[in-house]
């Protein structure tokens, strides 16, 4: 529990022997729950789960059937979200380049009914250039031109992120399971959060 709040962390992984141990360890003990999407591993990432899952209770682990994309892991972590009680909903990568230490700015301007869902903003970091190669940091940014335009959200910037945050009437309304299958799904999420007239806010996150 974060302020009363009971708060989920949905993480979509492929092949992610490396990483996930780290990352999981790393998100906060207030967290109530962690959902893990499993996009039909090849390597030991499902073996890994499932012997972290057996001392930490709070793992849920969803295991697909057939690999289909980054996009339609989160779609389901997303549509398992609403058979949930959780009030707030984080989204990160299994791949350690998001710093769980964040996940508090992130919600608190939702708690404080400030927006409905937030995303973090790599472009406009300090460090983006040292951190994020060149030819992704230019891609990011005229991919989040485009989906300025296709969304409206003309104050969003990093378009391409997968960390984010949402309250609980962002998961109860979204018809999730039209979500974008492959790594268009941020763009796909903005446009559908347009559409059912939802405050999206940026926050600054350290790239890694």
């Amino acid at each position: 529990m974060y302020k009363k709040n009971s708060i989920a962390v949905i993480i979509p992984v492929y092949n992610e022997e490396r990483n996930i141990s780290k990352v999981i360890g790393s998100i906060p003990k207030y967290v109530d729950e962690i959902i893990i999407v499993d996009d039909k591993s090849t390597d030991n990432t499902l073996n890994i789960l499932c012997e972290l899952k057996r001392d930490n209770p709070k793992i849920t682990i969803i295991q697909k059937e057939k690999n289909e994309g980054c996009g339609a892991a989160k779609r389901d972590g997303y549509l398992y979200a609403k058979t949930t009680n959780h009030s707030l909903f984080i989204t990160m990568d299994g791949d350690g380049q998001m710093d769980p230490n964040e996940i508090g700015n992130f919600i608190n301007p939702i708690i404080e009914d400030r927006t409905d869902f937030v995303k973090a903003n790599r472009l406009f970091h300090q460090d983006i250039l040292k951190e994020m190669p060149k030819y992704r940091y230019w891609g990011n940014a005229v991919l989040t031109l485009f989906t300025k335009i296709a969304s409206g959200y003309w104050h969003v910037t990093d378009a391409q992120t997968g960390f984010t945050a949402c309250n609980r009437k962002i998961i109860d309304s979204l018809p999730f399971e039209k979500l974008y299958t492959s790594y268009g799904y941020p763009n796909h999420l903005l446009v559908m959060l347009n559409i059912f007239n939802f405050r999206v806010s940026d926050i600054s996150s350290k790239p890694i």
